[in-house]
């Protein structure tokens, strides 16, 4: 593989180093959940934005971007600057009381709690600096490629342990507590809806990379690894005993066999290697996998029980739409949620009752904090981009070339996207960081196109047309 032997050369490695080190080690910290990780997650993606800075000097440039991501993007900003510097209220712990501040100006935006608030738009303002160095850098495939390859490995690595736990029957976290753990637990995921949507993340890179090396001459090896990497990973979804996760895993991947069905069941293949080697991959997952397995096909009774079942999420979402009402243009202020919400269930008993951290609906808790205003403008980055990704996808269809990495993206956004409508996956900053680079890719420059050179050029102009792999080579 060309591109490895020199990717240490390269600066744009160098700059994405701290980035893609945030996307492996984030799910491994919790998901980065703990206001320690997310510090750590915020300090790498914020070295990985200077780095990108001393890039842009050293080569005497000025990145470019779609003004439909650039206004977005600082609204977002001036608005969560404006929501701690304008609190409107104080909240007390002790009384579970808000305060209304007199000093608040009532027309602008202002949050309840300044330090529920806080976290969450740093980390923001950080998630939307590592946006814009993938941006700029994404137009070299290889890029692309690097990103696929952490998150791609970051998945592999919180399957096999969430694989481990379950064949053990381990009663806690690798480094945590029971208490800490809940029962819930998934690899290093207290919640295990959160892993799925991770997984259904990070299996479609997986194959992305498999399929571009089933039709590379010589990398025999690294095609096997990725076979490995592809099944561990996507068979981890159904030993995690996520409902929802499930579900969609299942239907991404038949979106991935229609629109890959002509690679993936190439005439060329060597069908008695591929058999065997399947045969064997299968056969030690389903051995590592079948105890994990067996005990969540006895959950699905739980989706209809009354609390974090179906019937207790309707109730919440009956709760929310009172908050939504009352959050108006701007928003009670982001990472509020938990604060606000028992206000609107008082009096209220069953599944709805009590603190809720997330809403379980990714919307609603969206505007309840980010307001309407805030809800457009994150609507605008992210169907923006999936819409360019749609487009990108379009052009490589109808120039006969190949594309492998968006849409394996798009398969993935997609299913966070469904998650979320059910669940809180854009909450966890280990779903978010692979969310936004991938996103990132979509709202590349695509007039900045650079590929670096290729090997045996010279002999392939001696063709009239192009073979599959050399078709693959080609993927922008």
């Amino acid at each position: 593989m060309s591109d490895s032997t020199t990717v240490f050369t390269e600066r744009k490695f160098w700059v994405l180093l701290p980035l893609l080190l945030a996307i492996f080690i984030a799910p491994i910290l919790f998901g980065g959940t703990t206001p320690s990780t997310r510090l750590v997650i915020d300090g790498l993606l914020l070295v990985t934005f200077l780095c990108w800075g001393g890039l842009l000097c050293h080569e005497r440039r000025i990145p470019g971007f779609s003004r439909w991501l650039v206004g977005p993007g600082l609204f977002l900003i001036m608005m969560g600057a404006a929501h701690l510097a304008n609190p409107k209220f104080a909240f007390e712990a002790d009384s579970w009381s808000l305060v209304p501040l007199s000093s608040a100006v009532s027309y602008l935006p202002g949050t309840v709690d300044v330090c529920a608030s806080g976290p969450v738009v740093l980390h923001s303002i950080a998630l939307f600096m590592a946006l814009l160095v993938v941006i700029d850098l994404s137009p070299d495939r290889r890029v692309r490629w690097w990103i696929l390859t952490t998150v791609a490995l970051s998945g592999f690595v919180t399957a096999m342990l969430g694989i481990y736990q379950k064949a053990g029957d381990v009663d806690s976290m690798l480094w945590a507590t029971p208490e800490q753990s809940g029962h819930l637990f998934f690899a290093a995921f207290r919640y295990h809806a959160n892993a799925a949507t991770f997984l259904n993340l990070c299996w479609p890179a997986a194959l992305a990379l498999w399929l571009r090396d089933c039709h590379r001459p010589g990398s025999g090896f690294s095609r096997s690894f990725w076979l490995v990497v592809l099944v561990f990973t996507f068979l981890a979804v159904f030993v995690n005993s996520s409902k929802g996760g499930q579900l969609i895993g299942f239907a991404l991947f038949a979106l991935a066999v229609i629109r890959y069905r002509k690679q993936i069941f190439w005439k060329e293949r060597n069908w008695r290697a591929a058999s065997v080697s399947m045969a064997a991959v299968v056969g030690v997952a389903a051995v590592s996998i079948l105890p994990g397995a067996v005990t969540n096909w006895t959950q699905w009774s739980e989706a209809w029980q009354v609390g974090d079942g179906i019937t207790g999420r309707w109730s919440v979402y009956e709760s929310c739409l009172g908050a939504v009402r009352e959050s108006g243009v701007w928003g009670m202020g982001p990472g509020t949620f938990h604060l606000i919400f028992p206000f609107y269930t008082l009096g209220q008993e069953g599944g709805a009752s009590g603190i809720w951290i997330h809403a379980h609906q990714d919307i609603l808790q969206t505007v309840i904090e980010w307001g309407w205003a805030g809800f457009a403008a994150i609507g605008i980055l992210v169907f923006g981009g999936l819409s360019r990704g749609v487009r990108q996808i379009e052009d490589a269809v109808k120039s006969r070339r190949l594309e492998l990495s968006a849409s394996c993206a798009a398969l993935a956004l997609v299913g966070v996207l469904v998650h979320s409508m059910f669940d809180f996956p854009f909450q966890i900053p280990a779903v978010q960081l692979p969310f936004v680079v991938f996103l990132g890719c979509f709202w590349r420059d695509l007039s900045r196109r650079k590929n670096p050179p290729r090997r045996h050029e010279k002999a392939r102009k001696h063709h009239a047309g192009f073979s599959i792999e050399e078709k693959v080579l080609e993927e922008a």
